[in-house]
């Protein structure tokens, strides 16, 4: 015999082999956290500094690499109060030298 909920639409009762199929699934779903994997370098505190390091081995790690930036002193616009700012120019409508950052990034390659 089914039931209704306010609406008047009748509902067929759920059988108790339903519910325990539904709390096997949810507890499935709750006991299976996803761990997140470690990462490979960590940051620890040597004699009062941070330090990066690698995790397997525990010597310290230098993160080495190059940054393309160009800047140059510019005036925001008028809605941004026309202040003047230092700031990055490398791909500036007006600005951009495409064989001068080809030669750039061809020495910071080699």
């Amino acid at each position: 015999m089914g039931f209704s909920d306010l609406t008047g639409v009748d509902y067929e009762p759920m059988r108790l082999s339903n519910v325990a199929c539904l709390l096997q699934l949810c507890a499935l779903v709750c006991s299976s956290q996803v761990v997140a994997p470690s990462h490979r370098i960590g940051v620890h505190t040597v004699n009062g500094v941070g330090e990066f390091y690698l995790r397997d081995t525990g010597t310290a790690f230098v993160p080495r690499g190059n940054t393309f930036v160009r800047l140059s002193a510019q005036v925001r616009s008028p809605a941004y109060g026309g202040t003047k700012v230092v700031t990055h120019s490398l791909f500036n409508v007006g600005a951009y030298n495409a064989p001068e950052a080809e030669a750039e990034l061809a020495r910071m390659q080699s």
